[in-house]
């Protein structure tokens, strides 16, 4: 692609070997003989490359012309080129660098010239790449940053309208997302869209969605600043017809999508009060969550699964097995659990495995002093206090049609914990400051440790939550392995793996930080591998002390002679030889006992004491009820 250079030459036949050298290889050149001349040509039009003279004749010489070049903004960023006859050694170009220039040329050699002048174009095409760059991200932040200020006038414009009655047909927040990509092609409906167009919207173009309607036209127009358009749906499926504001959102491109990008409309039901009576019968089906859309919410249903409960102990099992309908019901819910027993993420499966359409909610007791974890929960009305000067909903109304999870909620004040028994039991909150209540539509969900006094027990029954128990992590032992190859395999590399020393170290721990804690230590100790196994020396050094004890207790157990000092009997083991019958099972039991009993209960150790495979050793143990 032919570029365009100027050349700032006071040699007639120097700009004529310039000249015709470069438009040899395609280039355009513009020549002038004074350096005044040259800045404003380079000021009045577009050039990819300066290429000037030191010595002109008269007038600024070429360094001072450079200088002026690199001091107007617009010409910064285009490469100069010093072309001198006499450069007398580094001073020289020292003051041609400092000056701005990219690159000297030797009048006179025009060997070089083709390869310098390439080089500097290149410079330029990549300063060019990077300032499109540039202005795509900055257009792209301005895009979210609009985006951010709409969901905030969206947000805003729903607390105004949370007191007003549903009936008075005034709503801001959309009756129903759709997402739909350049072809006019719909990838996701949320729960609103597929009341208002029917099911199975996915997969279908807008013209056989909504015909008639020239909705597909403008999503495909859609393509920098949002559109607001309005069309009445035709009678379909035996469904109303309707008159629908689509707010139509562009997105940025990605590789991953096609190449114009996908827009998102918003739809808004301009017969809202007819529509609300209609639904009334059915619970309220729009999309309360505000910043929530229902793309974000369906994709957080298929994480959010009962099977991201992980473990096979008797307790979780039971557990999982109870989420399901838990989740379908509206019932406060009491997860007690120790610290890092994963509260929160029990909490969000209840909320994202039922059909709850609001937000889940969370707010941490531990992190707000007693005033301000009061209003944030309630709410405030205006002159509650000094600083209240404008009504505000607390996160109770924010999360209607949705969970509150509340953690950390033995850190609640007395008078807080009766206001969420209110609305526990019978669905009514009154903000700071207020003298009439509000209908509140959220799901309760609590969570505290399980040392809990009397008191605090007596008021969170009041609740008339249903309880779930998280068991710590030293009561689930047998879920150790799997947890810890799924926090490798989800978060680092799946290619890893531990190896069997390490399972054995792991399972001996007593992991008072709970599944916090073994999260942790796998990121720990896959940073640290070298290889494909986690080794016990990749552990965190209190994890690897324990298999170091271990060692010292084993030794080479083939070599442990029977007479040696025994260890203190564990007290929950009855171990004696003249107890048992001659029966086989009893003469297994007591082999493992005694194998176990030499090697200071190392299980990979009594393992090979007892000449057997380390599976085949914990089967055995199994069957025998040796924990």
């Amino acid at each position: 692609m032919a570029k365009r250079i100027l050349l700032i030459e006071d040699d007639p036949s120097s700009q004529l070997l310039y000249r015709n050298r470069l438009a040899d290889v395609g280039h355009e050149v513009v020549s002038v003989d004074t350096g005044a001349m040259g800045l404003m040509e380079a000021r009045g039009s577009e050039f990819d490359l300066f290429l000037v003279d030191v010595d002109l004749g008269s007038g600024i010489d070429g360094l001072e012309v450079c200088r002026r070049l690199k001091g107007v903004p617009e010409l910064v960023g285009i490469p100069v080129v010093l072309i001198s006859g006499q450069v007398r050694g580094a001073g020289d170009l020292h003051r041609g660098y400092e000056a701005g220039c990219q690159a000297f040329l030797k009048k006179g050699d025009s060997t070089l010239v083709e390869d310098t002048v390439r080089a500097m174009l290149r410079v330029k095409s990549l300063q060019d790449d990077l300032a499109t760059q540039n202005h795509l991200l900055e257009e792209q932040n301005r895009r979210l940053q609009e985006a951010h200020a709409r969901g905030a006038d969206l947000e805003h414009a729903l607390i105004e309208s949370e007191s007003r009655s549903l009936s008075s047909g005034s709503t801001s927040r959309p009756d129903g997302i759709l997402m739909v990509d350049a072809d006019g092609i719909c990838r996701l409906a949320d729960r609103g869209a597929r009341h208002l167009f029917g099911a199975g919207l996915e997969g279908k173009h807008l013209a056989a969605l909504i015909p008639g309607s020239g909705l597909e036209a403008v999503v495909r127009d859609t393509r920098n600043e949002p559109q607001d358009y309005r069309f009445e749906s035709s009678d379909l499926s035996g469904r109303p017809s309707r008159s629908i504001t689509a707010s139509v959102f562009p997105m940025l491109p990605s590789s991953s999508m096609d190449e114009g990008g996908l827009r998102v409309v918003a739809l808004f039901d301009r017969d809202f009060g007819r529509l609300a009576a209609e639904l009334s019968s059915e619970g309220p089906l729009f999309d309360t969550s505000g910043g929530e859309l229902g793309m974000l919410r369906e994709a957080a249903r298929v994480v959010y699964r009962p099977s991201a409960l992980i473990g096979e102990s008797s307790a979780i099992r039971q557990i999982r097995g109870r989420i399901p309908g838990l989740a379908s019901s509206s019932k406060p819910v009491w997860i007690q659990g120790d610290a890092g027993t994963e509260r929160s993420l029990l909490a969000r499966l209840l909320h994202y495995s039922g059909d709850r359409i609001g937000s889940f909610v969370p707010v941490d007791c531990a992190s707000m002093s007693p005033q301000v974890l009061e209003r944030e929960i309630r709410g405030y009305a205006r002159d509650a206090f000094p600083e209240a000067g404008v009504d505000r909903p607390g996160l109770l109304l924010r999360a209607r049609g949705g969970t509150l999870f509340i953690d950390n909620a033995e850190a609640l004040e007395s008078g807080l914990i009766l206001e969420l028994e209110q609305v526990a039991t019978k669905g009514v909150a009154r903000r700071l400051g207020s003298k009439s209540v509000e209908r509140v539509d959220a799901r309760i969900c609590i969570a505290t440790s399980t040392k809990l006094g009397e008191d605090l027990v007596d008021r969170f029954g009041r609740f008339g939550a249903v309880e779930l128990v998280l068991p710590p992590l030293n009561e689930r032992l047998e879920d150790v392995e799997r947890l810890a190859r799924t926090y490798i395999d989800s978060s680092y590399s799946p290619l890893l793996d531990l190896s069997p020393e390490a399972v054995s170290t792991l399972s001996e721990h007593s992991w008072p930080g709970n599944l916090a804690e073994l999260s942790q230590c796998m990121e720990s100790a896959a940073r640290s591998a070298s290889g494909h196994w986690i080794e016990v020396s990749d552990l965190p050094p209190p994890l690897a002390a324990i298999h170091t004890r271990s060692n010292k207790n084993t030794e080479i157990p083939s070599l442990i002679p029977v007479s040696a000092p025994q260890a203190e009997p564990v007290s929950y083991l009855e171990y004696n030889d003249e107890e048992d019958g001659p029966l086989l099972k009893h003469f297994e039991k007591k082999a493992l006992l005694f194998a176990l009993h030499q090697t200071g209960w190392d299980k990979l150790g009594a393992a090979k004491l007892a000449g057997v495979g380390k599976s085949t050793f914990y089967r055995k143990l199994k069957t025998h009820g040796i924990k």
